[in-house]
């Protein structure tokens, strides 16, 4: 999966506390103040120094292992997936972001390990974090970009990628994805086939817990596992996004359309229907059948 996109995140953090100032009641007002100075504190520099140090440049992928398997939280237990890692990239003034990662870490005492990627140094996290996913944190910096990863192998790819230029970009399965749409554009959304697979195997778990109160009802239960797998459709997805002076414009090939979107937010509610199901009355549960018969005309 990979998302990159243009926010001018300086710009939005003025919007944001004009907003506040402006609209706010006190007490949102006394909470925001609070919180940014708390941040602040964190962070050891102002959040709006920080922004402006970022260019509108923003990438985050993420990718699976072939080899490695990972369990994530599910309703009612985990599913096991393949260990997935991520890589985050932002586009950078100077170093300021930087500073304020090497700082964090130093305060925490996390060891780091140096090594080299061609000229590129690269600092790693000398032990691995416990967690339900690979966590080695990783980061460098390379043309005016901070690159930031989950373990050392994904930021190294990046960065082979940048210098060979044979990246997610040169791949056939990408080209073909997003053939015919603009490429200078605003950001693009990229779920592969293989990414869409493993959100359908981690929706499938949790709408086994979600439909266990209506499985003596076999037309509601079908209708739920319906709406909450968008009818099996295919989750991947190639979109291009640019800004226009009147608007947004999102085009691209995706199976979860327009009309899909307005099912997901039927579909949400849904997730409530173990406990309407428990702690309602045998008469309202033929109700709610018949409503949901009725509303999306299933025999």
């Amino acid at each position: 999966m990979a998302r990159a996109g243009t926010p001018e995140l300086g710009s939005l953090w003025k919007v944001y506390r004009s907003a506040i100032d402006e609209v706010a009641p006190d007490s949102s007002k006394a909470s925001f103040r609070k919180w940014h100075e708390n941040i602040n504190a964190t962070m050891g520099v102002e959040v709006s120094e920080l922004l402006n140090s970022l260019r509108d440049e923003i990438m985050v992928a993420v990718r699976f292992s072939e080899t490695e398997q990972s369990l994530v939280p599910a309703k009612g237990g985990f599913v096991s997936i393949p260990a997935p890692s991520f890589l985050i990239v932002v586009g950078t003034n100077n170093d300021i972001l930087k500073g304020v990662i090497e700082a964090k870490l130093a305060k925490y005492s996390v060891l780091l390990n140096e090594s080299k990627v061609g000229d590129v140094l690269m600092r790693t996290a000398r032990n691995k974090l416990p967690s339900l996913i690979p966590m080695q944190p990783t980061y460098a910096s390379e043309a005016g970009f901070f690159l930031l990863g989950s373990t050392p192998d994904i930021v190294a790819d990046a960065l082979f990628a940048y210098r060979h230029k044979n990246g997610l970009k040169s791949r056939p399965e990408f080209k073909k994805a997003f053939q015919g749409l603009p490429m200078v554009n605003n950001g693009i959304v990229y779920i592969s086939p293989e990414m869409g697979q493993i959100i359908g195997h981690i929706h499938s778990a949790n709408i086994d817990k979600v439909v266990a109160g209506a499985e003596k009802h076999p037309a509601t239960s079908r209708i739920i596992r319906q709406l909450l797998t968008y009818n099996g459709k295919d989750q991947s997805a190639a979109l291009v996004i640019q800004n226009w002076k009147n608007g947004v414009m999102v085009m691209g090939n995706s199976a979860i359309g327009g009309q899909d979107a307005i099912t997901r937010l039927i579909a949400y509610p849904l997730r409530s229907l173990p406990d309407i199901f428990s702690s309602t009355t045998e008469s309202n549960k033929k109700t709610l059948v018949s409503v949901f018969r009725n509303t999306f005309n299933q025999e």
